[in-house]
């Protein structure tokens, strides 16, 4: 069911800083967790959302990142007919309770247009103005510049000195860096360096600062929440990263700000910068480019109802392509049922976690005889510890990457006995 495009008012509530607070962390709480190389977890990159339609959740993606995690029509259109029949179309309209008929599929998936409504970010907007592209693209410089620092910070973080925590910590080292960075002049051709210094160094105060400045342009809560999801959207990879790291101290119990925010006070800050000297060194530029941000802010509900409405067929097809899949799984297993089990008990039973790790040895295993068994048990084998080598700096923990060890395991150097030779 797709909702109904709510009234746009001219004239919203008025706004306050509390306002803007509660979207940023809106918008790091979305975030999902990307778990280190050593640790990997397969995550949802939805978790966060999950009780938010997903049909609604990839209309809003599509919007504010410009990428719908659903297939192309094409990809839809190849798989029609083999693998996926009349009758598979006809029951996932059915399922949806969609008013459309094959036939209406069939034209909408044929006559389908990719070109979505996208919310387009302060940077963007920024490059599409300039007269000639010289060096670095704002784009390109705010990512290269925070992806460097945010390697740097998390490789060496002996180097860094604030008197912060967690998020606030990493932000107050950002800025002491961006500060310096003559850098993003040689780049970009604009100094920025006394902007950067005037920002407070508090989250907190830059958060209310920002507000103030952002959020005539905003429109209402709608423009707010978007603004701060896109913000992040645009580094999702690091901001993933920090999602993970907030993951870690709530495990710990931790009272130190979310790193997540500190991530989005730094995307925060670079735009804030950004259009505060747009504002005074090139008014026209930013008269347009204000002007092209409070039209988003004023339509961006009206967008995500839009794309929901043209994503509609895809879903339709989505659900005929699984259906397609599942039905032969479902009769292949109907018939193993009703297969005769072991007459004796197995040569060799053996209990997996269910993992997708442990299929391959699952397989092998069972490939050696006909009287091997092995079973699939959702748990974990093993103690809630972690393992500290004496001659490394490196924690590792020897539990599923969603929990947090009770116990530290510490190597130890055997003692001589004197009593044996």
């Amino acid at each position: 069911m797709i909702a109904k495009t709510p009234n746009v008012s001219a004239h919203p509530e008025p706004l306050n800083v509390s306002d803007f607070r509660d979207a940023t962390q809106q918008a790091v709480a979305a975030i999902a967790p990307s778990w280190p190389l050593d640790q990997m977890i397969a995550v949802n990159p939805w978790w966060p959302q999950r009780f938010t339609p997903i049909e609604q959740v990839f209309a809003e993606q599509a919007v504010l990142s410009g990428h719908c995690p659903l297939m192309p029509s094409a990809y839809y259109l190849s798989h029609w007919q083999s693998p996926i029949s009349e009758a598979h179309l006809a029951e996932a309209i059915s399922t949806s309770g969609s008013a459309l008929t094959v036939s209406d599929c069939l034209r909408a998936l044929r006559s389908h247009s990719s070109d979505l409504p996208r919310w387009k970010p302060l940077a963007e907007l920024c490059d599409r103005t300039r007269e000639a592209q010289e060096g670095l693209s704002w784009q390109q410089e705010i990512q290269q510049q925070v992806s460097q620092f945010l390697a740097l910070y998390h490789q060496y973080p002996q180097r860094f000195d604030a008197q912060g925590q967690g998020g606030e910590h990493l932000y107050q080292c950002w800025l002491d860096v961006v500060s310096q960075d003559k850098g993003i002049k040689t780049l970009t051709g604009v100094d920025l360096l006394a902007d950067f210094a005037a920002l407070p160094t508090q989250m907190d105060a830059l958060i209310a600062e920002a507000a103030t400045f952002w959020q005539p342009i905003l429109h209402d809560q709608d423009g707010n929440l978007a603004y701060c999801h896109a913000l992040m959207h645009g580094l999702s990879g690091w901001a993933s990263w920090q999602a993970w790291l907030d993951w870690q101290q709530e495990l710990s119990d931790s009272e130190q700000q979310a790193h997540g925010m500190g991530l989005f006070a730094i995307l925060l800050a670079w735009d804030t910068v950004l259009a505060r000297w747009l504002a005074k060194h090139r008014e026209t530029a930013w008269t347009s480019i204000r002007q092209s941000m409070h039209h988003q802010a004023v339509n961006v509900r009206h967008w995500y109802h839009q794309a929901q409405q043209q994503l509609a067929p895809l879903w339709i097809w989505q659900q005929a392509l699984e259906i397609s899949q599942q039905r032969p799984w479902a009769h292949a297993l109907s018939a193993q049922a009703s297969v005769d089990t072991l007459a004796t008990s197995p040569t060799l039973q053996a209990v997996f976690c269910i993992d997708v790790r442990s299929e391959p040895m699952r397989r092998a295993l069972e490939a050696q005889s006909d009287r091997v068994q092995t079973l699939g048990f959702a748990g974990f084998f093993g103690l809630p510890i972690a393992y500290q080598p004496t001659d490394s700096h490196i924690h590792r923990p020897q539990l599923p990457g969603l929990l947090a060890p009770a116990v530290t395991a510490s190597q130890t150097h055997a003692t001589p006995n004197d009593g044996y030779e």
